[in-house]
């Protein structure tokens, strides 16, 4: 049987100083944490800990076309094959530095991971946008619209309300604040299952015929404002919640009668993200000293009120829904694409968090026709291909913005090497 040797000099990395105890150029970096790193000596094994500053860190989107791009631009295999605007390519090093710099950070999303695991390049995506994630992981678009809805509600309902910030809509091993690792930790089970492809695909084109549907029916509607839609967007939300709340309480009387099988379907269906949310709000009402009669109709009465309109997701959602509907009505023809469902999900979601957005042109476009229309001050920065260099030159700011005192001390604990793009990281494999 092969054996392993593992030599503890392995996990000292660069840059190399002088031991205080020793004398030796032998000092290198042994660990780095959020807020100190270790140094060892690989001769006398002399360790000490040094601290480090806080950071700040520009979150920034990237729309799954980018990554694409930004994937084969520097993919040999697919460089021979595939025309990539040379954008792409200065884009990932641009970014790549900068997430380095410990300046930026460009979060996964689980639309990252739903578009590309239906693609044969799989590997190579997800490989990119875990370079620029760095252990940074947006909550999927139902966790976050569920904790929009309940900071509402508490508003609404007269509790203590914490407004909602960029670390409570982030998972992983990610520190906002803190320096990162060297390393990258990449675990999904997901990645195992068979038969998700097909079922993503399948998820996809029945909500994209769901858009097509009511797509064509906005092309009829030639009397309505962009106002009109607008408002019956915002408003339709919370009835739509009340209406899968009571579908998901009829499926969970058909399960324990018996009338229905228990299924992974069904028991998604009972505990669906309507389901804990209403859950939450009767564990309120109820130390409250409401009765549960009284819980169901206080929270009926909060999800058909106005109050539901003014959270991001539905703002932001109505606004670009608005927008399509508009360009319906005044003749457009071609249906939305089939992923558009799934960008305005994400739009919404994420946009509040954001510093910046790099999106597809067509999204940039809705977006900023809603923005104009109902005056929204977005939080984020909105950029897509139609602007590109405007998106280069804002990150040469962020850039131009870091002190040398910080730049000093990225050399101190990365060395330098560390600032070279990783545009190498596809030449040993075959993707």
């Amino acid at each position: 049987m092969p054996t392993i040797t593992i030599d503890p000099k392995m996990f000292i990395n660069e840059p190399y100083i002088t031991c205080p105890k020793c004398g030796k150029e032998a000092f290198g970096v042994l660990s780095i944490h959020a807020r100190h790193y270790v140094r060892r000596c690989r001769e006398c094994r002399h360790d000490a800990s040094y601290n480090l500053p806080p950071v700040s860190r520009k979150v920034i989107y990237l729309d799954q076309f980018a990554i694409s791009e930004m994937m084969k631009s520097i993919n040999p295999t697919l460089k021979k094959i595939e025309k990539v605007d040379p954008f792409f390519r200065k884009l990932f090093e641009k970014l790549d530095i900068l997430n380095k710099l410990q300046a930026v950070i460009c979060p996964e999303s689980t639309n990252h991971f739903d578009e590309s695991f239906v693609s044969q390049f799989y590997p190579a995506l997800k490989r990119i946008y875990q370079q620029l994630a760095h252990n940074f992981s947006f909550y999927d678009p139902d966790t976050i619209k569920r904790f929009q809805i309940l900071e509402d509600f508490n508003s609404w309902a007269g509790f203590k309300s914490t407004p909602i910030d960029i670390g409570d809509v982030l998972m992983g091993t990610g520190d906002l604040e803190g320096w990162d690792d060297r390393f990258i930790i990449s675990v999904s089970l997901r990645d195992q299952d068979p038969n998700l492809a097909d079922e993503l695909r399948k998820t996809r084109d029945q909500t994209s015929d769901m858009l097509i549907q009511v797509f064509n029916r906005w092309q009829t509607e030639k009397g309505k404002t962009f106002s009109g839609w607008y408002e019956e967007e915002r408003l339709s939300y919370g009835k739509s919640l009340v209406q899968s709340y009571l579908d998901s309480l009829l499926e969970y009387d058909k399960l324990v009668s018996g009338k229905i099988p228990l299924t992974l379907n069904s028991i998604g269906n009972i505990t669906s993200n309507i389901s804990v949310i209403m859950s939450v709000i009767h564990r309120k009402l109820r130390e409250k000293g409401l009765s549960d009669e009284e819980g169901m109709k206080k929270s009926i009465e909060y999800l058909t009120s106005e109050s539901l309109k003014n959270i991001p997701y539905v703002q932001i959602s109505s606004m670009l829904f608005a927008s399509l509907a508009r360009e319906a009505s005044l003749g457009r023809k071609k249906p939305p694409t089939k992923g558009m469902m799934n960008d305005i999900e994400t739009i919404a979601c994420y946009a509040p968090y954001c510093d910046a957005m790099f999106i597809d042109k067509e999204c940039r476009r809705l977006l900023n026709q809603g923005i104009t229309e109902t005056g929204y001050k977005p939080h984020m920065s909105i950029f897509s291909r139609d602007n590109k260099d405007e998106f280069l030159e804002y990150l040469d700011a962020i850039e131009k913005s870091l002190s040398k005192k910080h730049l000093k001390k990225i050399k101190e604990v990365y060395g330098e090497k560390w600032l070279t793009p990783y545009t190498d990281m596809f030449s040993k494999e075959i993707i």
